[in-house]
């Protein structure tokens, strides 16, 4: 199976996104030899890579021995780390400003993501103040083999927007 994947960095302030690298990965099964079935056809069409829309961020990360606990489920601070890069996207994409972490009102980790699995975190906007947002973040894991996924936390993340000066600035309105 041949694996296209393009690579692309997107400036928060203005959104302007620039493709860095693409490339093409052969990916052989690693149990061809006992398993003679051969994979089922890909799409003809390659995927359009746009920007996701504004207030809204998506960060998919598979889950090493390095990231994990002695019982091999991804550190409790790891998960916070990736759920608040993913809250400090959404709300710079939405008020294309500078942004900094006021709070984190809430922080519930639901079930424990296991070495091997892929944590799919997800962040939008859920309200904006007059220079603070609430940053509503999911996180699912999933087991590559299988495809099953569950709930393994969620929080709510408080950005507030700064100026040039480091000061908090009026945020853009939601809608």
């Amino acid at each position: 199976m041949i694996v296209d994947v393009e690579l692309a960095a997107e400036n928060l302030l203005t959104g302007v996104r620039h493709v860095c690298t693409r490339g093409a990965f052969t990916m052989v099964a690693a149990d061809r030899k006992t398993n003679p079935d051969r994979l089922p056809p890909s799409p003809d069409a390659k995927p359009e890579f746009a920007a996701s829309p504004p207030g809204y961020a998506r960060t998919l990360q598979l889950v090493f021995p390095g990231d994990t606990n002695h019982l091999g489920q991804l550190f409790g601070g790891n998960a916070m780390s990736i759920m608040g890069k993913a809250a400090y996207i959404a709300a710079s994409r939405h008020t294309r400003c500078d942004v900094g972490m006021a709070a984190s009102d809430k922080i519930d980790f639901i079930a424990p993501t296991r070495e091997g699995e892929m944590l799919d975190v997800i962040a939008t906007i859920a309200s904006v103040g007059r220079t603070s947002m609430t940053i509503a973040v999911l996180a699912e894991a999933e087991d590559l083999m299988t495809g099953e996924r569950r709930k393994v936390g969620e929080a709510d993340y408080v950005m507030v927007a700064l100026d040039a000066d480091g000061k908090p600035t009026r945020a853009k309105a939601l809608g």
